[in-house]
């Protein structure tokens, strides 16, 4: 697995060696050593060396690239350099994987920010996709080197694009998460800021369904090779609030509204029909019983009494 140290690689190496798999875990830091089971192996590296990559994933029956340098909001002035660190690491292990021995690439693209400004909501697979952050164009261009390399050089893969993924061991300082975020600063008891008038809308996904997703989405062979990861449901940033807050037992937390910004679509809810008419997948975890496991397993990481 590629990119294994973060949220979502944890939760998915912790998923695949629940299954008895034997885990090669590698990413260029490990935000929580104590996590993975026996059955995880962990390196440290960096994955823009060929020789690195071609040691890991030969002969592997199945790669997780789950690797980003980017988030949504980057800002324009970092586009160059997050194309080279989004989208170098991808290039290399695809040419990796056409000389030696892969089963399959399993790659976690973004449902949330691929296709752009949707022209309705739910948004299935067959949409048009127009991203306007620089992250969603690195997603979208990993997609299509992918397909390149299934037509050209037989490379199998399967890309899953995720709404919005929420869970344990994600974590606010990362910049990646309104739910992560806004769970810190509740409990804290901290203002929240809020770009635009916080009627965003976007759809979360509990990561333990997402990695029930992609334990599937390996062992798939049917035609599609693009599949939506999602709930189904949308939720505005003030109604997100209002529900962590909630949960925590805080009735009034200060919120600032800030200028909005011009990467943010301003409605994103995807249609997951298509997985689970092909795999069978369906989320189990409700958005209620998801956010208490977040917001305990993050109060316990912040030294706060269970709630």
């Amino acid at each position: 697995m590629l990119g294994a140290g973060g949220f979502f690689g944890v939760n998915l190496c912790r998923g695949l060696a629940a299954q008895g798999a034997q885990v090669t875990a590698i990413g260029r830091v490990l935000n929580y050593p104590n996590a993975f089971p026996e059955n995880v192996r962990w390196t440290s590296a960096e994955l823009d060396d060929r020789n690195v990559l071609r040691h890991a994933v030969d002969g592997a029956d199945f790669v997780f690239y789950l690797l980003s340098a980017s988030v949504p909001g980057t800002p324009t002035r970092e586009i160059v350099t997050d194309l080279t660190n989004d989208c170098s690491p991808a290039l290399n292990l695809l040419e990796v994987c056409r000389e030696g021995s892969v089963g399959k690439i399993v790659f976690a693209s973004s449902g949330g920010t691929v296709y752009g400004i949707p022209h309705s909501t739910p948004i299935r697979e067959d949409h048009p996709t127009n991203p306007i952050s620089p992250y969603g164009v690195n997603k979208l261009l990993i997609e299509k080197y992918l397909y390149f390399y299934a037509h050209a050089y037989g490379v199998d893969y399967q890309v899953l694009r995720v709404s919005n993924p929420y869970g344990p061991f994600q974590r606010s300082t990362k910049r990646q998460g309104l739910v992560a975020e806004v769970i810190h600063r509740v409990l804290h008891r901290k203002p929240i800021d809020i770009w635009g008038d916080g009627g965003t809308v976007r759809d979360y996904i509990y990561i333990e369904d997402v990695v029930d997703a992609f334990l599937l989405a390996a062992l798939y062979s049917g035609p599609h090779k693009v599949m939506n990861v999602a709930s189904g449901i949308g939720r505005s940033i003030v109604e997100v609030i209002s529900d962590i807050a909630r949960c925590i037992g805080e009735l009034k937390p200060e919120i600032r509204f800030q200028e909005g910004r011009k990467a943010d679509v301003p409605a994103n809810v995807l249609d997951a029909s298509l997985i689970a008419n092909e795999t069978g997948w369906r989320p189990k975890i409700c958005w209620k019983q998801g956010l208490h496991a977040t917001v305990a397993f993050n109060a316990r990481q912040d030294g706060f009494k269970a709630l």
